[in-house]
């Protein structure tokens, strides 16, 4: 999820649902604590479908204006107000930032609406408050 802060916090939803293995040790845990005398305030119950962020890093220092991960591939993009888009890897490492067009006069891009990928290729749609929109291509 991206945030107006430009902060970026990756989610797996699959860790805590009732039945997975992390869920069933942590109410193990909380079983065993609780015959060691420790108090529901000490060590409250987990409930399912309890997330926690696993990585959260900043993406920009501008408010964050569109987010899209890929459905796929381990890659993120986010875009700014501030005329840029960044491309991310799921550990959060910065693969490629996009601020200018394409072309022979290499134009800035507006103040970056929307974002979409392909469903199964590397591509890269954004729209742009400036009603421009662009496609971008894995090299």
């Amino acid at each position: 999820s991206g945030s107006v802060s430009g902060e970026v916090r990756i989610w797996d939803i699959r860790r805590f649902n009732e039945g997975s293995m992390l869920f069933s040790r942590r109410l193990n845990d909380y079983y065993s604590q609780r015959a060691a005398g420790a108090g529901e305030e000490a060590n409250p119950r987990p409930q399912p479908g309890t997330v926690q962020a696993e990585t959260a890093f900043m993406a920009h220092r501008a408010p964050m204006t569109a987010f899209v991960p890929h459905e796929y591939a381990p890659v993120f993009a986010s875009g700014s107000h501030h005329q840029f888009i960044r491309v991310f890897n799921n550990e959060g490492d910065s693969l490629a930032s996009i601020r200018y067009h394409d072309g022979f006069l290499r134009q800035r891009i507006g103040p970056v609406s929307a974002l979409a990928f392909h469903p199964y290729k590397l591509m890269l749609a954004a729209g742009t408050i400036d009603s421009v929109v662009s496609v971008y291509a894995a090299a």
